[in-house]
Order: C-alpha cells, then sequence, then structure tokens
C-alpha cells in the first residue's frame, strides 16, 4: 500500500484478479486506456479524484474515498437484432464477472483488505450504449461504463 493513497494498489489487485477469472478469458483487461480490441474491461479509465483526510497529529490513519471509472466493450459482426444481442449478451456477461469479484472480494473487511487493498469496493453506477463500429466495419458494439466507488482507511507506509 503507498504512503499516501491506494488507488495504485487496489487497481493493480483487482486487474490481476480479473485476469485469472476464466470468463473473462481473451478479454483485454487492463488499468487504463489501451488498445481494446473486439473484447475489453478497462478498470480507470478517466481520472480518479480521491477524497482523503489525513490525520497528522499524531500521525494516524488516512480516510481515503473515490469513485473509479470504468469501461467494458463487446462487440459482434453482422447487422440486425441477433449481432445486437450477442454484442449486448457478451458485454453484460464481463460485466457480471467483474461485479462477481468485487462481490467475492468483498465479503469481509478482511478479505477485501487481502484481495483488493482497500476496505470497500461497490459498483455503484453502470450505462449500457449500444453502437455500430466505424461504417467500414460495421460491427455491432456494446458499450459498458461504471464506476467502482472504494473507501478504506489506511496507516500511512
Amino acid at each position: 500500500m503507498g504512503a499516501v493513497t491506494t488507488v495504485g494498489d487496489f487497481l493493480d489487485k483487482l486487474t490481476a484478479l480479473l485476469k485469472l477469472r476464466v470468463g473473462l478469458a481473451g478479454v483485454t483487461i487492463a488499468s487504463g486506456w489501451v488498445d481494446p480490441g473486439a473484447e475489453c474491461c478497462i478498470i480507470g479509465i478517466d481520472p480518479i479524484n480521491a477524497d482523503g483526510q489525513y490525520e497528522t497529529m499524531p500521525r494516524g490513519r488516512i480516510r481515503e474515498g473515490y469513485p473509479v471509472p470504468c469501461y467494458i466493450k463487446a462487440s459482434a459482426p453482422g447487422s440486425g437484432e441477433a449481432a445486437i444481442k450477442v454484442a449486448r449478451d457478451r458485454a453484460l456477461a464481463i460485466f457480471e464477472q467483474v461485479v462477481d469479484q468485487i462481490t467475492t472480494s468483498n465479503s469481509t473487511t478482511a478479505t477485501a483488505l487481502s484481495a483488493l487493498g482497500v476496505e470497500d469496493a461497490v459498483v455503484s453506477t453502470w450505462k449500457v450504449t449500444q453502437t455500430v463500429e466505424p461504417i467500414e466495419n460495421g460491427d455491432r458494439v456494446t458499450e459498458i461504463e461504471f464506476v467502482i466507488t472504494v473507501s478504506t482507511e489506511f496507516t500511512p507506509a
């Protein structure tokens, strides 16, 4: 854990856990923007704005909270309802894997600290968008933008 924030530790631990999930085999998992390919799950796509209360006298614990904006993309070749459904179902299956990992890792404070490096993490909001790749490609795409809300306390290193 860092001396002033848990952001890096949380991103590292969650992406490592997601890469181990069988249901995410073949999905690009990253803790920042990369070329997404056909399927991706990116944890931390935009600035992460943390709020903290730092106790300085005596040197004590830090209370920290922050939203982690995330992104999922799944695509399917073709057009029409069948391709729309394939892309949507796959994006929602990837989302389900993320939610399941966070829920499993968050069963107790001790479990969350060990697995995620923070005391609490929950998926708090999400938005599903269905689109088409650029016209020359024409694949159906479903994107899910979601936020993981993190809160924790820790003693600086």
